[in-house]
């Protein structure tokens, strides 16, 4: 990694930076003219001192002092001195130039793992030459036994691939040190019989694969010795940390941009830790053990294994109901006030048993959504009674600081004709990348609002949910400002709209057991930015 760079942390960070200091100002000449124009011709004369502050306001955004009161030859001149777009088209050109040259500072999915890999591994572990997914893969072998015993496939061709290459049975040091990255070719016959292969590929470069990441996750974590301790976490080696927000953050935008797969899922839910799942409890009770990785994978897949049969046979004789989802949040994070009971201090059998007795084996599927749907449902029913909306609204214009028509080859071409220097490679799949976010939005209330069926439900992610609020909130900070006089006088800068934004989109995510808006996410910082120009504009 470019160390000149700093961390990935960092570079992120400084992304959102950036960002805020270069949309201080969203104006243009145009808009100061029509501001000016309406000043002097006004007949409303109340409402001179508000048009006066704006106009100065308006320039101090674009760093230029302004006197009230004055001439009005003195402000078209200051207009002329601006070095800000001519009009709206413009500045939409500006504003996706400079998008395109801070999304670069965003590090892929293969990145951001090789970070986190070089952060756990240890020295005498570290081989840089192998690709990432050997990397991985090597772990796994050495350090949990091929995953076996957690039901992962694909040993006996390892061991078979290593033999064909030394022409002998190779000893587990042998396979350390011989297998290639030529052993991940068997994938392409398949991926379900050679499920430690696909792992390893999949974790490498930022893929979701339906029901199975979230589980591969967890085993990479105990494979790399990550943490979990809800009271104290470790922000290099928390699993939560590091996994399910920023492991998800970092690769969203290969599935929105991404081919359709039928075995990937095109749009990761955004789901942290599911406390429903009796699963990824167990995989949690022993990430938090003081075990090695090899002990850690073993002990996980017997208690799986046995905590199963105990459910299926309770299902049969229709015995003990499952809790409410708060329930199991609040007994491993603790309700408000009071700190969460310590289950994964207790003896193996006792945790065991705390399992068989509280949980049911439906609500370990993961595409289980009905929480997230019932609130996807409240902001569509807030969204569709907020003052200034109407029948009529259909709640398609995407993200507003782009045309969608901007996305044919001819603007294309314009666009990087008129800013020389542009990657025309790079920048065309930046381009694809924000096509397929307006997409995303524009499809958004569409479909799934009178879902019913399990399948229908499960398809409420995170970014479905997002969605739907980024309508909400739009609708409703812009009827405040065309009706409310007190906010017509209280200016909101990008930050203040991408705090307010956050703290409001949080408390929804959060009820959802979804993970909270971050800088790292692109999709999260995008839509801001267009609630920012559409309340600003």
């Amino acid at each position: 990694m470019d160390e000149k760079k700093g961390t990935i942390t960092r570079r992120t960070e400084t992304a959102l930076d950036r960002l805020q200091n270069e949309f201080t100002s969203l104006h243009t000449k145009d808009e100061f003219m029509q501001k000016l124009r309406y000043f002097y011709e006004t007949k409303d004369r109340s409402a001179l001192p508000f048009l006066m502050n704006e106009l100065c306001r308006m320039f101090a955004d674009c760093g230029i002092g302004c006197e009230p009161d004055r001439e009005r030859s003195y402000y078209e001149e200051l207009i002329k001195k601006l070095d800000i777009p001519e009009d709206q088209d413009e500045l939409e050109d500006i504003i996706l130039i400079k998008l395109f040259e801070i999304y670069r500072e965003y590090p892929s999915p293969e990145e951001y793992l090789e970070r986190l890999i070089c952060r756990l591994e240890n020295s005498e572990d570290s081989r840089k030459d192998d690709t990432l997914r050997l990397r991985i893969l090597r772990r796994f072998i050495g350090y949990g036994n091929y995953l076996s015993d957690a039901g992962y496939k694909g040993k006996e061709h390892i061991i078979d691939y290593v033999k064909s290459r030394i022409g002998k049975e190779p000893s587990e040091n042998d396979v350390m040190n011989c297998i290639d990255d030529g052993v991940f070719d068997i994938l392409s016959e398949n991926r379900k019989k050679y499920s430690l292969l696909s792992a390893a590929d999949s974790l490498a470069s930022g893929r979701f694969r339906t029901d199975a990441t979230q589980k591969d996750l967890y085993f990479f974590a105990m494979a790399y010795g990550m943490t979990y301790d809800p009271a104290a976490p470790d922000p290099e080696k928390d699993i939560e940390i590091n996994l399910f927000r920023d492991y998800y953050n970092n690769n969203l935008m290969r599935f929105i941009s991404g081919e359709k797969q039928t075995h990937y899922e095109q749009d990761p839910s955004g789901r942290g830790i599911n406390y429903k799942s009796y699963k990824e409890m167990i995989y949690l009770y022993f990430i938090a053990q003081e075990l090695s990785p090899a002990e850690k994978i073993k002990k996980a897949g017997a208690m799986e294994k046995r905590v199963e049969k105990e459910l299926k046979s309770r299902i049969k004789t229709k015995a003990g109901e499952p809790q409410q989802t708060v329930f199991y949040r609040n007994v491993f994070r603790g309700a408000a006030g009071r700190p969460p009971e310590d289950i994964f201090a207790y003896p193996e059998e006792k945790f065991e048993e705390f399992l068989k007795d509280n949980y049911a084996l439906k609500d370990s599927d993961i595409k289980s959504q009905n929480t997230a749907y019932r609130v996807y449902r409240s902001v569509i029913r807030d969204l569709r009674s907020a003052p200034g909306v109407t029948d009529k609204d259909n709640f398609r214009y995407s993200l507003c600081f782009t045309d969608r028509n901007a996305f044919k080859k001819n603007k294309r071409s314009a666009l990087l004709k008129k800013y020389s220097g542009l990657d025309p490679v790079r920048f065309s799949s930046f381009l694809e990348l924000i096509d397929k976010i307006n997409g995303h939005l524009v499809c958004m209330l569409t479909e799934d609002e009178n879902a019913s069926s399990e399948n229908e439900k499960s398809r409420i992610t995170r970014t479905k949910l997002l969605s739907a609020f980024y309508y909400l909130y739009n609708e409703t900070k812009l009827y405040m400002r065309s009706e409310t006089d007190s906010y017509r006088e209280r200016y909101m800068t990008f930050k203040d709209v991408y705090e307010d934004f956050e703290d409001h989109a949080n408390k929804l995510l959060n009820e959802a057991f979804y993970q909270p808006i971050s800088s790292k996410n692109i999709f999260d910082v995008l839509m801001i930015l267009s609630s920012y120009y559409y309340i600003e504009q």
